[in-house]
């Protein structure tokens, strides 16, 4: 079992993009087979596209954001 992994600020369109957050969401993105692009602790376009991608698998709407205690990270703490 793994250990659910926390960030401490939000990530992604109008995130406040801490780099240290930014690549543990891009890690924890490549579990379901998303590309979020290199590792490179950049929320860039393909970290947005992939935020959006897994969104989609829940949200009606994606907002292409993460917050610390928001669903989007829950959901992806449950797929891995």
């Amino acid at each position: 079992m793994n250990m659910a992994e926390h960030i401490f600020s939000s990530v992604g369109a109008s995130g406040r993009d801490l780099r240290g957050d930014v690549v543990t969401f891009q890690c924890l993105l490549t579990q379901p087979g998303l590309n979020p692009g290199k590792l490179d602790r950049i929320c860039g376009s393909r970290t947005v596209n992939a935020i959006i991608g897994f969104q989609s698998r829940f949200l009606f709407r994606p907002d292409r954001r993460v917050d610390s205690n928001g669903d989007t990270l829950m959901y992806l703490n449950e797929s891995t």
